[in-house]
């Protein structure tokens, strides 16, 4: 079934489609306060690089699309040149082999399709962007980082579990459970992992506490946490955290395929994520000082704030 779809795509109800994908782009970032914010967040902090730019586009890319643009995207990527086919379970290399021969085999390989080589330039100094909106205050901290297999990769996913993992974070017992100023604290390495990316802090103001208090005292607690030395007993949860996480995705042969599949596409060696996880055990309170001095620094990051919406004045 999957190699007919490649070989004989038929693109039905093109344009009732196209406007599901319009009501959903609406849905996403013209009425979502989160995701107006994450938009312009984007923007600002990559101003070269495609990470700019929503997967799901903006209103006029989608109001362009034609049936004819999709078919050329799809001849385009859509190639066994741009593909990964993954088997977990009972294989059986030999019979398998034919299987795959067999249904994948005839489909023209196509042309590999050229990845964006546009590399973002050094950030120079700190960048700001505000969204004004009916509704509560947020906020994101992201900060410039590389992906792997940068050697600083995997040090700077333990700093980060470390900082703002769970509930017994640095950052979740300081600024939810001691100071009170805010309701949630979290960390993400965003948009994607492709190419250098963002660690991304996001934040909830408790009431009646501001975006500009909730960040004045983040900067004091990572001001701090980069002179001192992270404790073994933090370093140890953090690393049992992401443990658990990465067993998560070999528990189904769908996650371990899914898992895989990606290592190969993005790294092209099936083993990266395996590498990557040795590489994260072995992480010490250096490696964590050192990169939390490297990368935690306010000329490499971009500040986001959704704002309540002012009412103007009559």
């Amino acid at each position: 079934m999957e190699a007919d779809f490649l070989r004989y795509p038929v693109m039905r109800q093109f344009y009732q489609e196209r406007d599901v994908v319009r009501e959903e782009q609406r849905s996403r970032t013209e009425d979502d306060p989160m995701g107006r914010l994450l938009e312009q967040f984007y923007g600002t902090a990559f101003l070269m690089h495609p990470y700019r730019q929503p997967v799901i586009g903006y209103v006029s890319d989608i109001e362009r699309l034609t049936a004819t643009k999709l078919e050329t995207f799809r001849d385009k990527y859509y190639v066994p040149s741009n593909m990964v086919i993954t088997l977990v379970g009972d294989v059986d290399p030999e019979r398998d082999g034919i299987l795959l021969e067999k249904y994948f085999g005839e489909i023209p390989k196509g042309k590999d399709p050229e990845r964006p080589k546009i590399e973002e330039r050094e950030q120079d100094g700190e960048r700001r962007i505000t969204v004004q909106f009916n509704s509560s205050p947020e906020l994101l901290i992201g900060y410039k980082k590389p992906n792997y297999p940068h050697p600083d990769d995997a040090p700077i996913t333990v700093m980060l579990e470390v900082l703002s993992g769970g509930k017994t974070s640095l950052l979740y017992r300081e600024l939810v459970e001691k100071k009170r100023l805010a309701t949630v604290v979290e960390v993400t390495e965003v948009p994607g992992s492709a190419y250098p990316n963002l660690a991304v802090f996001f934040a909830e103001p408790a009431n009646p506490h501001s975006n500009d208090k909730l960040l004045e005292e983040f900067d004091r607690l990572i001001d701090e946490f980069k002179e001192s030395q992270v404790n073994e007993e933090d370093i140890k949860i953090a690393k049992r955290a992401l443990s658990m996480s990465y067993l998560q995705t070999m528990r189904s042969n769908n996650s371990l395929a899914s898992a895989l599949l990606s290592s190969e596409l993005l790294h092209g060696d099936w083993m990266a994520t395996l590498a990557w996880y040795d590489e994260a055990m072995k992480v010490s309170s250096n490696d964590i000082k050192r990169v939390a001095n490297t990368y935690l620094r306010k000329s490499r990051r971009t500040i986001g704030m959704l704002e309540k919406k002012m009412e103007v004045e009559k």
